[in-house]
């Protein structure tokens, strides 16, 4: 029998395949159990996911998983509203740390909408594990989180043509099974999108000057580029395409690949003799960049570029969804609600189930696990339209699957793979392979708003319903 899931519902099921979301970390051989740290504070799904780690990653990998936070930065969250100078000097009072010792952010769009303050609050000495057991002994806050690591998958090179593009439009190529695909022809003869839709990409930030993507690069109307100055007083000086929360600065160019190759998948530019082709053929691209180079990033910088995000929506800027092709096992409940404060906006959040090859219901997996209106989180299939043998489930969590295995996409300017390398009819570089799945339902959300722009596709208010199960 069919129910609603997370109030959106399914004839958007043949489209939400469109999805392509990234799975995170590796697997590896079992090792040894591990204790979690005390500072975790693990609620009983948590601690459940200790028992299991031992089969999922390697020895460095669980090293750095239960201590690589921000050593200096916590998230935190307020009973009651309070003005940024309230919060410091209560940060001042229950800290015993001077003013000069600390600086805090509120993310003042997502406190807007939840009707208390969250902010991000970095010190200068004190440990993040020890100012967080401080804070959460005061009643003035609600809640308080480790501002935890995410990573990114790693690709391998490959080369280019629509031929090769099975999540797309699948022939049975590369022995595959024909018609194991989102579609995507079909879908052209009803729209290619237009040019009013935005898709976040919260990632590595975008190679925005590449051949295959520049055409379809979002320009902030409120902002003038270079000069300086910061134009339309968001806070973010020169945030022509997004910004860069990394650096602190108005330019997310991406300087690991993963960020372009999300972008390539949703929205290359078609038809223009080059490359690849997106699923939308004309939706706009933002970067806002939170993973470094190196493929991490902290939790604050997601929850800053969603801050960031809610305020463009607020002023009028059409971003439709974000893509999220990161995760974690650890619930941070600040997380949770700068997604919620962001689908209240009108933005979708797009995530990945993770690559762990296991059911994610027995112990969670973030943002997947979070229970979120207009949160949609994809598994990974493969050319045979079967689940990915890495692909994680959940028959909760889970909305829908889509092609994951082998995506070809774009890659920097810097990565760009040599002409020769091509097929002889290959005129573009700039293209690789990725293991990933959650790019194409940021695509579903764009053709159908471009194919109906005065629906309201807020959550809850789509025109199918999900089926549960269809993944577990």
């Amino acid at each position: 029998m069919e129910s609603t899931i997370r109030g959106r519902q399914p004839w958007l099921l043949h489209f939400l395949a469109l999805l392509l979301v990234l799975f995170l970390l590796p697997v590896h051989a079992p090792r040894g159990a591990q204790t979690p740290p005390k500072f975790l504070e693990l609620d009983a799904r948590q601690a459940r996911l200790f028992s299991q780690l031992e089969e999922w990653l390697s020895a460095d990998e669980l090293e750095r998983l239960i201590q690589d936070a921000e050593p200096f930065t916590v998230l935190v969250a307020t009973r009651d509203p309070m003005s940024a100078s309230a919060l410091r000097l209560a940060m001042n009072l229950v800290s015993g740390l001077k003013l000069s010792e600390f600086e805090v952010r509120v993310l003042k769009n997502i406190s807007r909408r939840r009707g208390r303050t969250l902010a991000i609050v970095r010190t200068h000495g004190m440990p993040s594990v020890a100012l967080a057991n401080v804070l959460r002994k005061s009643d003035l806050f609600d809640e308080v989180s480790l501002d935890m690591h995410v990573q990114i998958a790693s690709v391998t090179p490959s080369d280019p043509l629509f031929d090769d593009l099975w999540g797309l439009h699948n022939e049975g190529q590369q022995g595959g099974q024909p018609d194991a695909d989102i579609d995507a022809p079909e879908a052209w003869d009803i729209t290619t999108g237009n040019g009013e839709s935005i898709i976040a990409i919260i990632d590595s930030g975008i190679h925005y000057r590449h051949p295959d993507l520049a055409d379809n690069i979002w320009t902030n109307p409120g902002e003038i580029c270079d000069n300086g100055i910061d134009d339309d007083d968001n806070g973010y000086v020169d945030d022509c395409h997004g910004i860069d929360v990394v650096n602190d600065d108005g330019d997310p160019l991406d300087d690991n690949g993963h960020g372009t190759h999300v972008a390539g998948t949703i929205a290359a530019v078609a038809n223009n003799g080059i490359g690849i082709a997106g699923i939308n053929w004309n939706a706009k691209l933002l970067g806002c960049k939170f993973i470094t180079a190196e493929g991490g990033g902290a939790l604050s910088g997601a929850i800053e570029c969603l801050d960031y995000l809610i305020g463009l929506r607020e002023r009028g800027i059409n971003i439709v969804a974000s893509n999220n092709s990161w995760g974690s096992p650890f619930r941070v409940p600040i997380l949770e609600e700068a997604i919620r404060a962001s689908v209240d906006a009108g933005i979708a959040f797009i995530t990945a189930a993770g690559n762990y090859g296991v059911d994610i219901e027995s112990a969670g997996f973030y943002p997947c696990s979070f229970p979120v209106d207009g949160l949609i989180c994809v598994a990974a299939t493969d050319r045979e339209d079967r689940l990915a043998d890495f692909s994680s489930r959940g028959a909760v969590s889970v909305d829908v699957a889509a092609p994951g295995d082998g995506i070809l996409s774009t890659v920097p300017e810097v990565e760009m793979i040599p002409l020769d390398r091509f097929r002889e009819d290959a005129e573009g570089g700039g293209l690789r392979w990725k293991t990933y799945s959650s790019n194409g339902v940021n695509w579903h959300r764009s053709l159908l708003e471009s194919r109906s722009p005065t629906h309201s596709w807020a959550a809850g208010d789509a025109d199918g319903r999900l089926v549960p199960g269809q993944v577990s």
